[in-house]
């Protein structure tokens, strides 16, 4: 959602998610390389841009190359192609800030940050990612943890946002996102066409394109049980108070209350698997 707003905000260019990014700096890949790499890249194909089309030179590197991913991207879905900005919403990149910043000397990093019993109730019906909310918010704890040590290794470059200032203050949480950012108040226009999600992904991210929804903050209330806050509060304790969270739960987790929290785990694994499938069946005919 922030990726859509910034993007229409700034006129930048918002290309679909992009894990194959930190893989080739990870492994230290050269430009003819990262290009055989998307050639077989199942998430860059949702970019819909040819690699071969992509000219190189020996001295380039992964992040010239991106760059001029990116503007083939725009020019494919003709938004503007003398853009001087454009936006990597990858959550999974937080895990390599390092080797990002450093590859994109100019690049900047905002930290999203989310109630975590918010984040479990939205992660636990995907098609991907953990089926159990003790898994699902170690899971938050673990990104959590990476933009922490990404905001304290890089504070002139990485910002922090709440998702629920997002939502209840946008103009003012906006502001002074950009600002942090060192975005020049005449910078950012009016709304423009933001983040083209691609089909394979809309289920999940089908608020994209709309304003900010103010019963989606506490929307974990009515699909969280009171054994499953409890459980969240566990694993999170007081790293979610930290960011200004009260997680608090009195409930008590009966053993009759876990076993049935695994049982409907072991279903949410199985559909999760069978709906996974059946899109990549749908959409990339595999």
């Amino acid at each position: 959602m922030l990726a859509d707003i910034l993007g229409r905000r700034l006129r930048a260019v918002v290309p679909p998610e992009a894990q194959f990014l930190a893989a080739a700096l990870t492994a230290d890949l050269d430009a003819a390389s990262f290009l055989r790499l998307l050639s077989s890249d199942r998430r860059f194909a949702l970019w819909g841009v040819d690699p071969s089309s992509i000219l190189t030179s020996h001295d380039d590197s992964v992040s010239s190359v991106m760059e001029r991913l990116v503007l083939a991207y725009a020019r494919r879905e003709a938004e503007c192609e003398t853009f001087n900005r454009w936006i990597d919403h990858t959550p999974s990149n937080i895990h390599h800030f390092s080797k990002i910043l450093d590859a994109f000397p100019n690049g900047k990093i905002i930290h999203l940050v989310r109630d975590p019993r918010a984040v479990v109730a939205s992660v636990l019906p995907l098609d991907w990612g953990p089926s159990h909310p003790k898994a699902a918010a170690r899971w938050w704890m673990q990104r959590t943890a990476a933009g922490l040590a990404a905001e304290s290794m890089y504070p002139t470059r990485v910002v922090r946002v709440r998702y629920e200032d997002l939502v209840l203050n946008p103009e003012e949480t906006l502001y002074s996102c950009l600002n942090c950012l060192g975005v020049e108040s005449s910078e950012s226009g009016s709304d423009s066409d933001g983040f083209d999600v691609p089909q394979f992904t809309q289920a999940q991210h089908a608020l994209v394109g709309h304003s900010p929804d103010e019963s989606r903050v506490n929307a974990w209330r009515k699909t969280l049980t009171g054994a499953e806050q409890t459980l969240i509060k566990q694993e999170v304790g007081d790293t979610a108070a930290a960011f200004g969270y009260d997680v608090s739960s009195s409930c008590r987790v009966s053993a009759r209350a876990r076993a049935s929290l695994a049982t409907r785990s072991l279903v949410r694994v199985g559909t999760k698997r069978v709906r996974y499938r059946w899109r990549r069946f749908v959409y990339e005919g595999r």
